[in-house]
């Protein structure tokens, strides 16, 4: 899942929505697991980046 991910962060200037990331089956409560690991960094309500 996690390559999914940043294979559609890496289209977006290592960005994405939390809805895009929904949109592609990427939950998020795994999105606060990648998060909490440090693998992404929430940017703001709504917008992560790659870390």
């Amino acid at each position: 899942m996690l390559n999914k991910l940043v294979c559609e962060m890496r289209k977006n200037n290592n960005t994405i929505t939390t809805a895009k990331a929904l949109e592609i089956g990427i939950s998020k409560s795994l999105l606060s697991k990648y998060a909490k690991l440090g693998l992404i960094e929430r940017v703001r309500q709504g917008v992560i980046h790659l870390s």
